[in-house]
């Protein structure tokens, strides 16, 4: 993982932890599934699932795949997040916390 990616997760995590519940990140071991999105977040009783990525990063076939399962059997707040769409994750995250 990039330095900046790592700033920009730290700064995900603090906003989620100051204003909208709980935010951990994930970390990956030879014991746990590959692709898991890097941050898991409790909001208003719902999962939210946040993959962290560069302005030019990509994810990789397994994290889409991960994430698309994730919608199909756990929960519709998956997101894929480069510091451009910061000001997207925080609408979606005022929608959760509200309940819409």
């Amino acid at each position: 993982m990039s330095n900046r990616e790592s700033k920009f997760q730290s700064k995900i995590i603090k906003e989620i932890n100051k204003n909208y519940g709980i935010c951990l990140k994930y970390n990956q071991d030879y014991k746990t599934k590959s692709g898991i999105p890097d941050l898991v977040a409790a909001i208003n009783n719902k999962a939210v699932f946040i993959e962290v990525k560069t302005d030019d990063g990509d994810s990789s076939d397994i994290q889409d795949a991960q994430m698309e399962r994730i919608k199909k059997r756990a929960t519709k707040y998956v997101y894929k997040i480069a510091p451009r769409d910061y000001n997207y994750l925080i609408s979606e995250l005022d929608k959760i916390k509200r309940g819409e």
